[in-house]
């Protein structure tokens, strides 16, 4: 289940996040990381939501909250968070508004 859809109050384990580097890195900096226990505070679908961990609060919106998978305690175990292969430097570029395509570093086609 995604955090999105989870309900004010909840208790989770966060198994996995889905999402660009740029995505895990901001929320590994915050602590949020594979087999970190959260708590609901606010939240509301497509809203934003305010979850509770390790003694923090943060507010995420519902595109964010929409890439990180729940569950009840720690069935699966931890999994490591996997490694981008730019090196934690994506390389994704918009132009004028739309999406322009890829750019890859140092990986073979």
């Amino acid at each position: 289940m995604t955090l999105d859809m989870a309900q004010s109050g909840q208790e989770f384990t966060v198994m996995s996040i889905y999402g660009g580097c740029k995505l895990r890195r901001m929320l590994q900096e915050r602590g949020l990381t594979e087999g970190a226990n959260i708590k609901v505070i606010k939240g509301q679908p497509g809203g934003p939501f305010i979850i509770e961990f390790r003694s923090s609060r943060i507010m995420l919106d519902g595109k964010c909250a929409r890439k990180i998978i729940v569950g009840q305690g720690t069935e699966n175990g931890n999994v490591p968070i996997e490694r981008c292969g730019t090196g934690g430097h994506c390389s994704r570029h918009r132009h004028k508004g739309r999406w322009n395509g890829f750019k890859w570093h140092n990986q073979e086609v």
